[in-house]
């Protein structure tokens, strides 16, 4: 029920508001109205944002959890209080981040590639993969 409320929420935030701001900035492409239509994307961007992070790393996972008798619960970290984007990423979703460094990052170190080259890949990768759920979820490519 709570996907479903989820969904709405985000289609209609998206279709009411960011789709119609974007599409209007592109036909006027003036400089204020470009900085204006990216302040008014920042607050429904926002809550779509917290509303999917919620409903799924919250809501879902604690469920399936419970359901499959997983002992770690541990699917986030407190990624608000984070002093840079490296630990933002890793604290964020963690069976994604322990995925990516258990079976690609620390692969390649053990390969010979130095620490840069394995964080760029996994970042790359794990940018691909974010990509392609966005386009088959919703059936948008982000820029």
């Amino acid at each position: 029920m709570l996907g479903l409320i989820q969904q709405e929420i985000e289609s209609t935030l998206l279709t009411e508001y960011i789709v119609k701001l974007v599409l209007d900035t592109l036909n006027q492409a003036v400089g204020e109205v470009f900085m204006r239509a990216v302040t008014w994307i920042r607050v429904p961007n926002h809550f779509i944002w917290l509303i999917f992070f919620y409903w799924y790393f919250h809501s879902c996972l604690n469920c399936l959890a419970e359901l499959l008798r997983f002992g770690d619960w541990q699917f986030y970290l407190d990624w608000w209080n984070v002093d840079s984007l490296l630990q933002f990423w890793s604290r964020w979703n963690i069976p994604a981040h322990k995925w990516l460094d258990r079976h690609i990052y620390r692969p390649l170190l053990q390969h010979g590639y130095d620490k840069w080259q394995a964080r760029m890949t996994v970042f790359l990768l794990s940018a691909c993969f974010y990509e392609k759920y966005q386009y088959l979820a919703h059936g948008i490519i982000t820029d």
